[in-house]
């Protein structure tokens, strides 16, 4: 059975690795923890990055929620763990590593099996959304042809250099979602995560990416699912807002365009719940009260058989 890189790391002891940043961007890894100067609840890169900044100056500071370090809060998203302790040097390969284990531990199991990442050698997978890319390059592990796309260059960054580390190959698109330079039906998986729910037209990137994919190609979205009322009684803390979240019917709804859709209800944490409920096995809980939604629909082959009867 194929391992994970962390899990590769761990069986080497876990020390004698090195790694090299890119040409033409910084190798000098022990700077990397003192990238952000603070400035109230945003962060600014040191001059010496200056040159990872967007046309617009700007750095990754679009954060799930505020956080004093932006490298902590970037792990806690992209872990999906309530807490991180004891992590590595930010941004070097053990950094990234870490936060792969606790995203693949306990909790997350279900990424994956759901996301299929060992079942599409020698495919394209389009990576579309937010984060460090570490379930995107699962795909590249396993032989598929990765490539992201990004709207902020300081993010697509990011993704390259958790790309490198491992020695990986991707290409790199930095693009708005509903406008991304490939060519029509270019694509045979698409796997979309931290977007959707963030975008006023998320229907926009829908289309787009029904154009993109092959007839017969296979979109993945992961989404925050919205707490039902009659769960919400279960919790002890209250869940995000309603508006930034999905219900199953309204993530049927907005890949309405492609065929045989199929939702799962995934992902749980404990301490979110009355302690009564922790008695409750977690595939149960998880099925009723999760926290991420992942949709897997299919683009119709008969569009291409209507397109050439036209």
């Amino acid at each position: 059975m194929a391992l994970f890189p962390w899990q590769q790391h761990m069986e080497q002891g876990g020390q004698g690795l090195t790694f090299m940043w890119g040409a033409g961007t910084m190798t000098n890894p022990s700077s990397l923890s003192r990238h952000f100067i603070h400035q109230g609840r945003k962060a600014r890169p040191s001059t010496h990055l200056r040159e990872h900044e967007d046309e617009d100056g700007s750095w990754p500071t679009t954060l799930p929620f505020p956080h004093r370090d932006p490298a902590m809060a970037l792990a806690l998203s992209e872990s999906l763990a309530p807490r991180l302790e004891d992590l590595a040097e930010p941004y070097s390969l053990q950094w990234f590593l870490a936060i792969e284990e606790r995203r693949y531990g306990r909790r997350g199991r279900w990424l994956a099996d759901l996301l299929e990442f060992s079942r599409h050698t020698g495919e394209t997978v389009l990576g579309l959304g937010d984060g460090m890319g570490t379930d995107w390059l699962q795909y590249a592990r396993h032989g598929a042809n990765v490539i992201v796309c990004q709207a902020r260059a300081a993010d697509l960054n990011l993704v390259r250099r958790n790309f490198e580390l491992r020695q990986l190959e991707g290409r790199f698109l930095q693009s708005l979602p509903a406008h991304i330079p490939l060519p029509d039906e270019s694509v045979d998986v698409v796997c979309v995560e931290g977007l959707l729910h963030r975008l006023e037209d998320s229907a926009a990137v829908v289309a787009e990416l029904h154009r993109l994919l092959k007839p017969g190609g296979k979109v993945l979205a992961l989404v925050p699912a919205r707490v039902a009322p009659l769960t919400q009684w279960l919790r002890r803390i209250p869940g995000p807002p309603r508006g930034q979240c999905f219900s199953r019917r309204q993530l049927r709804q907005l890949f309405q365009p492609f065929i045989e859709p199929i939702v799962y209800k995934r992902h749980i944490t404990r301490r979110h719940y009355w302690w009564l409920c922790r008695w409750i096995p977690r595939p149960l809980l998880e099925r009723l009260c999760g926290e991420q939604l992942l949709i897997k629909a299919f683009k119709s082959i008969q569009t291409q058989a209507i397109r050439l009867a036209a």
